[in-house]
């Protein structure tokens, strides 16, 4: 009778311990994605580089940090 306590209690442990394993890593693979699809970046807006008709031809500069 006291066998059944311990087996159940190992079979709890190695169900929360593999949720636990489970979670952090789709958390770890969410953050690397995050970072993944929204990088730092350093944006300069209406840089003339020339002219046509008079009219300024501007470009909008985005360069990492």
């Amino acid at each position: 009778m006291t066998n059944k306590p311990s087996r159940l209690r190992r079979a709890l442990r190695i169900v929360l311990l593999t949720l636990l394993t489970l979670v952090l890593t789709a958390g770890a693979a969410a953050g690397g994605l995050w970072l993944y699809l929204h990088p730092e970046i350093r944006r300069t807006d209406g840089v003339v580089y020339g002219s046509r008709n008079g009219t300024p031809l501007t470009m909008d500069i985005l360069q990492p940090p």
